[in-house]
């Protein structure tokens, strides 16, 4: 079950999605260009899911927790500088 979507801004590419699950496995994590294909490949934890975004240069714009009780925070990642 996905726990939550990142969504992240990039100058040039646009919009860009990470997802997280706790139970993920067996998956290459990517980001993806639509919250469809993000949870088709999520990442094991909103940290990860924020840090793929920052590494492809895009800005997090928001998180949301899907999932009652995952345990997810609501905290927002910002690109530095």
């Amino acid at each position: 079950m996905i726990a939550g979507i990142a969504r992240g801004s990039h100058a040039e590419l646009g919009d860009m999605f990470a997802a997280w699950s706790h139970d993920a496995e067996h998956v290459e994590p990517k980001v993806g260009a639509s919250k469809f294909a993000a949870r088709l490949a999520p990442f094991r934890s909103q940290g990860d899911a924020c840090q793929a975004l920052l590494a492809e240069g895009a800005t997090v714009e928001y998180i949301v927790p899907l999932a009652k009780g995952s345990g997810a925070p609501l905290t927002i990642a910002r690109k530095a500088g």
